[in-house]
C-alpha cells in the first residue's frame, strides 16, 4: 500500500486528526487550570479519523487479498501476515502502559488490571471495563484495534471462497451483523461490540477496493469532484460539530468519507514527490496513532508545571513531538520486526 500515495496520505491525515483531537482536548485542561480557554476548531470531529483509518483498512485488505482469494493455505497466510503487522506494536504499547501503572501510578486513570483483562487486552477480546464502563481494552485505544482483528478474523474465512463468492459473503455478513446489533439487545460486551454498525465502515472500504481492481479510472477531474463532494458531504452531514453514534456514524461519517478515499485514489493516482514528508507520516501512522497518548500525558505534566500558557504553542509542540516518536517507532522497531517476523510466515 506505500506505494499508493494518495491512501498513505490519508493514512497521515487520520492519525493526524485523532492526536489533534487529543491534544487540543489536554490543552483545554491546561488552560482551564491556570484560568484561562482554549479552544480549538475541529477538535470535536477529530475521532472521525477512526472512520477514514477503517475504510482504508477495507480497502486495503481488499487490494493485499487479491491474489489470494481461492486458493490453498490463503486463509492462514492471510492471517499471520496481518498478526505480524498489529501484533508486535500493539503489544509494545500495552506492556509500557502496564509499566506506567506499575511505576507511576497517578500518571494514568487506571486502577490495577486483574490478569483477565490484561490477557482480553493482547488477545483482541472485547469486554466492558469495571472502572469506565466502555467496551475497550486495557490501553484504551486498543477498542479500534479489537475491530481490526475481528474484520481479519472474518476476512481471513473470506479468502477461502473465490473472489467472485468472497466479496458479497464479506459484505454481506457485516450488513447482517449490524442489522442484527440493532434489533437484538445483547447483552454479552463481544457482541454488542462485533454488531455495532461502525463495521460497514469495512466494507465501505472493501467496496471501493473492488471497484479499484476491476481496473475502472474515471480520470482526475471526476476523481476530484468525488473528493471535493465527499468532504462537503461529511461536513454538512455533521455539521453539529459532534461525532453521531450507531448507524448515524456509518452512515453520516463512514460513507462520506470512503467517497473521499476514492476521490484521493483517482485525483491523485501516482506519486506525490511534493508529499513526501506526508506519505512517510502515513508509514509511520500506526505508531503515530498508539503512542500519542503518551507523549500528550508526559508533555501535559511538564508543561502544567513549567507555567507556560496553554494554546497553539503546547499544541504544536505535541503534534511535533509526538510525530517525532512515531517515526522513530516506524523506523527502528515497526518496520524491522514486521519484516522479521513475514519473512518467517509462510
Amino acid at each position: 500500500m506505500k506505494h499508493i500515495a494518495s491512501i498513505q496520505i490519508l493514512r497521515a491525515v487520520a492519525a493526524f486528526s485523532v492526536a489533534y483531537g487529543h491534544v487540543a482536548h489536554d490543552a483545554g485542561i491546561i488552560a482551564s487550570r491556570q484560568g484561562t480557554q482554549f479552544y480549538a476548531p475541529f477538535a470535536g470531529l477529530s475521532g472521525v479519523g477512526v472512520d477514514l483509518f477503517f475504510a482504508i483498512s477495507g480497502f486495503v485488505m481488499m487490494i493485499s487479498a487479491a491474489p489470494l482469494f481461492g486458493t490453498p493455505g490463503a486463509s492462514r497466510h492471510f492471517f499471520l501476515r496481518r498478526l505480524t503487522r498489529i501484533v508486535p506494536i500493539y503489544w509494545l504499547v500495552t506492556f509500557v502502559y502496564l509499566l506506567a501503572m506499575a511505576v507511576l501510578p497517578g500518571a494514568t486513570s487506571s486502577g490495577p488490571p486483574s490478569t483477565l483483562d490484561i490477557l482480553r487486552s493482547l488477545f483482541f477480546i472485547p469486554y466492558q471495563r469495571a472502572d469506565s464502563g466502555l467496551i475497550q481494552p486495557l490501553y484504551g485505544l486498543g477498542w479500534t484495534l479489537n475491530y481490526e482483528m475481528f474484520f481479519y478474523t472474518l476476512f481471513a474465512g473470506a479468502v477461502l471462497l473465490p473472489i467472485r463468492q468472497a466479496v458479497p459473503a464479506i459484505i454481506g455478513l457485516l450488513l447482517a451483523l449490524a442489522t442484527l446489533g440493532a434489533v437484538v439487545p445483547f447483552q454479552s460486551a463481544p457482541l454488542r461490540f462485533w454488531t455495532d454498525p461502525i463495521i460497514l465502515e469495512f466494507a465501505f472500504g472493501i467496496v471501493v477496493g473492488v471497484v479499484f481492481l476491476s481496473g475502472w479510472r474515471p480520470g482526475r477531474t471526476v476523481g476530484f469532484c468525488m473528493l471535493v463532494v465527499g468532504i462537503a458531504l461529511f461536513a454538512w452531514l455533521n455539521r453539529s460539530g459532534d461525532i453521531p453514534g450507531g448507524w448515524g456514524r456509518a452512515l453520516m461519517a463512514g460513507l462520506p468519507l470512503a467517497l473521499v478515499m476514492a476521490g484521493a485514489l483517482f485525483a491523485f493516482p501516482g506519486p506525490l514527490p511534493r508529499l513526501r514528508l506526508l506519505s512517510a507520516v502515513g508509514d509511520a501512522s500506526y505508531a503515530l496513532y498508539l503512542f500519542h497518548p503518551m507523549v500528550i500525558r508526559s508533555l501535559s505534566i511538564l508543561w502544567g508545571r513549567s507555567g507556560f500558557a496553554s494554546g497553539w504553542l503546547y499544541v504544536g509542540t505535541a503534534l511535533v513531538l509526538c510525530i517525532g516518536l512515531a517515526l522513530a517507532l516506524y523506523r527502528f522497531f515497526e518496520r524491522p520486526v514486521t519484516r522479521y517476523l513475514q519473512r518467517h510466515v509462510r
